[in-house]
């Protein structure tokens, strides 16, 4: 959903552990129980050749990860935060990427938030973001032009 909204991926990693730092600088370090949650999931264990299963936890311990504070998703969008909308979507975002799945909202749920259930809101936020990121590629084009002259 982010992706659309964007137009482009918003972590997008080359390996396992540059994905995990791209979406840990925008969500923050998860604390150490989400960690240990997340280290359960039978995909966060890196593929072997032999068949034989690695502890996540042999792979990257919590004492490796930097400290991060959560960046607002307005930020991470690239979108103000100038009314009820932005901060409806804002809040199912913040619900759909909480790091422990037991936490995160269910996609029943999702359908049922008020992004998706107020048609204005979801029309309203797809166009924000669409100009907002046109706007920010032109600028990008123009900056690039400019540069090169």
């Amino acid at each position: 959903m982010v992706e659309l909204l964007c137009g482009y991926p918003v972590f997008s990693g080359d390996n396992v552990i540059d994905q995990l730092c791209d979406i840990f600088s925008s969500l923050g370090t998860p604390t150490p129980a989400q960690f240990q949650r997340m280290m359960l999931l039978p995909s966060s264990s890196p593929p072997r050749t032999d068949g034989k299963f690695v502890p996540p936890a042999t792979v990257l311990s919590y004492d490796q990860l930097p400290v991060i504070e959560a960046r607002p998703w307005s930020d991470i969008l690239g979108i103000p935060v100038r009314d009820r909308e932005s901060e409806v979507l804002q809040d199912l975002l913040s619900r759909l990427f909480e790091y422990a799945p037991s936490d995160r909202m269910t996609a029943a749920a999702a359908l049922e938030h008020p992004f998706f259930s107020d048609s204005s809101i979801f029309s309203s936020q797809f166009d924000v973001v669409a100009e907002q990121n046109l706007l920010n590629r032109l600028v990008a084009t123009v900056e690039s032009s400019s540069s090169t002259c």
